[in-house]
């Protein structure tokens, strides 16, 4: 083929060093270089300019020698003539232009309005990446593998997302997110469109029976569902009706009698005829011809005219007088002259979209309570609802305080309403479909008129979440509630430093009460954690009441736990074991953070009258280790741990070993005191003040079992004595020779084994 049979390029011939675009002038530079590159040859450079004489472009026209085999996909020559067009703004890619008239379409084709010439699409980042390491060689280069990867079919790896079938757009237009879903086909065949602005830039549909913002708004759309199609077939943009159903009538629809047949059923209501059309078109994907079906591509068309002149440009319609009349008999028109904008159509954001756009293949649907919407609850919830994970009823009594905003998910607009109720409306209206979340304004403590809708709720849950910051609610949660769902607790210590998670095991044999005994124990013998119950630097009032006190924490803090927490409460949910995590900071989390995870333990379950006595095996073994250590005499030490009076629950958490002035004789035990005020201060500081003293313990020797002695009972009236004074039971530890004897407030109790 001569050089005269090539298409031209439009402009003016120039010099190439007459050149002003920089990557025009690269570009030549190494066409130019010596010796010159031996698969590349420039043709000729030209430029064109506005009227006033502004430079829009300047186009380098070469000849591109690629390595292609003798069995060729489609039509390409081993030299072709292509045109390199650079924008002199440099805001977008440059165009490679294909000059052979017959130069085939094939996918990775940039579409025009035009069908020839092809342009040819290099590139798959974004431009502004591109042009960050953009050099003329590597540009050449793209361009002959695109010719080599193009004739052996290889240039579209099986990894990669379907092609576009049609590409562009004037507009966005929102979706439904089930628009095209089998249960919402038949009903949802017409939308009304309204806009967000006066811009007509952004539109968003809703379906005609809705109650929506965007009713009765300017637009009205037509679905339509094209059968299966190859992917990368169409050449050019579609500029009017008759070019789109020409193109959808390769498919076998008749996309003119469609739209015909809803004009006729829309001739009796003049509202919607006074409405511009526009037609929605899903045009299912295969990769190969015949295959299945990989992706559903949504497309929307704008017509520049009313449902009632598109009747008219079709030939259904006339207008007499200013009012369109239906025609009995006229000319069938094709709709060449109903001219069309693309818009870009995004389908809702729906519980598949929101799991897709999060990694995950389904949704996950376990039904979860939430308690405590507060400034961390709030975040982690409105983290899990975009994620996809959960059904969730969310509880909690307040209102929203202006205060709040300075850390919550709600926006300022919300301030006075129940926290509950604004936080499900906020759920509900970001996500599309069944409401994801629904709220119960109650105090979980004191539920009173809301009593048998928290019951129903707890009966049907999977999870019960506490993210109150409340030890009552938590315990309440633990053993007050009758239900089989487990429990997960989560908080901040009180400087809001640190992220605290517990999450009981699938079958609740280790109850969130016991693991937060674990807990604290893992603080009292962790120093890296030595300041975790420290208070907050400071505090601000927000009101006149003594109680109206609000801990200064920066938004940032809450907002980087919200997404720990998000990620940890999956986790834990997707595990049977119980779980005890502690995520340090020093306060700032972009100096990085400590996780600490602790082994939790079941529980060792003794009972003593009207008490329930709860420790764990490791408790039990340090004591049978210190007995056994110092045999044949007696020892003992204080019992560590926390008292619930309003359950009737007693936590042995750990324990003091003898003190170093103890009387340790074979038949007799008198407990020393040295360094045991501080040990047991050390445990109550570092616990927040939730462990402390709670009794004694002693051993017998071998032989001699764990009933009480003459000296045991006398201590044991001690004991209760100074007990009763602080309100609390007295509680006495016999370790023997294979059991443990528990005493609680009276002598003799049953002895039940763990």
């Amino acid at each position: 083929m001569s050089g005269t049979d090539y298409l031209p390029l439009l402009g003016q011939s120039t010099s190439p060093d007459d050149l002003i675009v920089p990557k025009a002038r690269e570009l030549v530079r190494l066409l130019e270089a010596d010796p010159p590159l031996p698969f590349v040859a420039l043709a000729e450079c030209r430029r064109k300019t506005a009227a006033d004489g502004t430079l829009l472009w300047e186009g380098i026209v070469c000849d591109v020698e690629a390595e292609l085999p003798q069995d060729r996909l489609y039509d390409l020559r081993t030299v072709e003539r292509v045109a390199a067009v650079f924008y002199a703004t440099d805001a977008t890619y440059p165009d490679v232009i294909a000059l052979r008239p017959d130069f085939p379409f094939a996918p990775h084709q940039n579409v025009r309005e035009e069908r020839i010439p092809r342009s040819l699409c290099l590139y798959e980042e974004p431009y502004p990446e591109v042009r960050l390491s953009w050099t003329p060689i590597d540009f050449v280069e793209r361009i002959r593998l695109w010719l080599t990867g193009t004739a052996t079919g290889t240039l579209h790896h099986a990894d990669q997302p379907l092609e576009q079938l049609i590409g562009g757009h004037f507009a966005h237009l929102v979706l439904p997110a089930d628009i095209f879903s089998p249960e919402a086909a038949s009903t949802m065949e017409v939308l009304d469109v309204g806009t967000v602005d006066a811009s007509e830039q952004f539109l968003i549909a809703s379906r005609q029976t809705d109650e929506a913002a965007h009713q009765n708004g300017p637009f009205v759309a037509l679905l339509v569902v094209a059968p299966p199609q190859q992917h990368g077939i169409i050449e050019c943009l579609p500029p009017d009706l008759a070019s789109l159903h020409e193109f959808l009538a390769k498919t076998g629809l008749d996309l003119r009698a469609i739209v015909r047949d809803h004009i006729r059923t829309w001739l009796p209501n003049k509202e919607v005829l006074s409405k511009r059309l526009i037609l929605v078109v899903s045009l299912p994907k295969t990769r190969e011809l015949g295959g299945a079906v990989e992706v559903l591509e949504t497309w929307a068309f704008l017509m520049l005219d009313t449902v009632q002149e598109v009747g008219a440009r079709l030939g259904m319609l006339a207008a007499q007088g200013g009012v369109y009349v239906p025609l009995i008999t006229g000319p069938e028109l094709d709709g060449g002259d109903c001219q069309l904008l693309m818009l870009k159509p995004a389908l809702g954001f729906d519980r598949a979209a929101a799991a897709r756009m999060n990694g995950s293949d389904a949704r996950c649907g376990k039904r979860i309570v939430a308690i405590g919407m507060g400034a961390l609850g709030s975040q982690v919830f409105m983290n899990l609802v975009r994620s996809a994970w959960g059904e969730w009823t969310v509880v909690d009594k307040d209102r929203l305080m202006p205060h709040n905003l300075s850390r919550h998910a709600l926006p300022g607009g919300t301030v006075g309403l129940p926290k509950a109720e604004a936080m499900a409306l906020l759920a509900n209206s970001t996500v599309e479909g069944e409401p994801v979340a629904r709220p119960i304004t109650a105090d979980v403590l004191l539920p009173g008129e809301q009593s048998a809708e928290l019951e129903a709720a707890f009966g049907h849950a999977d999870l019960i979440l506490d993210m109150s910051a409340s030890v009552p609610v938590e315990r309440h949660l633990a053993r007050g509630v009758s239900a089989s769902a487990r429990r997960a607790s989560l908080f901040l210590n009180p400087s809001g430093s640190d992220l605290v998670m517990l999450f009981e095991d699938a079958e609740r044999h280790i109850s969130l009460d016991f693991l937060e005994m674990q807990y604290y124990r893992h603080l009292a013998a962790t120093e890296a954690l030595s300041s975790h119950m420290a208070k907050a630097a400071g505090q601000v009032r927000y009101a006149r009441s003594c109680g109206d006190l609000s801990t200064v924490l920066p938004s940032h803090l809450i907002s980087f736990f919200a997404a720990v927490a998000s990620a940890a409460i999956q986790e834990g949910a997707n595990r049977d074991q119980a779980t005890i995590s502690v995520w340090h900071t020093d306060g700032n989390p972009a100096n990085g953070m400590t996780r600490h995870d602790v082994i939790a333990v079941d529980p060792v379950v003794f009972r003593a009258g009207e008490w329930e006595i709860v420790t764990d095996a490791s408790v039990v073994a340090k004591i049978a280790e210190q007995r056994a250590k110092r045999l044949p005499n007696e020892t003992g030490g204080v019992l560590i741990g926390s008292i619930d009076t309003e359950r009737k629950v007693i936590y042995i958490v750990d324990t003091i070993l003898s003190p170093s002035d103890s009387v340790e004789w074979p038949t007799l035990y008198v407990r020393g005191f040295v360094g045991l005020g501080t040990e047991i201060e050390r445990f109550g500081r570092l616990s927040g003040n939730w462990l402390g003293y709670i009794g004694e313990w002693h051993s017998h020797p071998d032989g001699y079992g764990t009933a009480p002695s003459p000296d045991d009972r006398s201590a044991f009236e001690w004991l209760t004595r100074q007990m009763v004074a602080e309100g609390r039971p007295a509680l006495m530890l016999i370790a023997g020779e294979r059991e443990m004897g528990i005493y609680v407030d009276r002598l003799p109790a049953d002895l039940l084994q763990p």
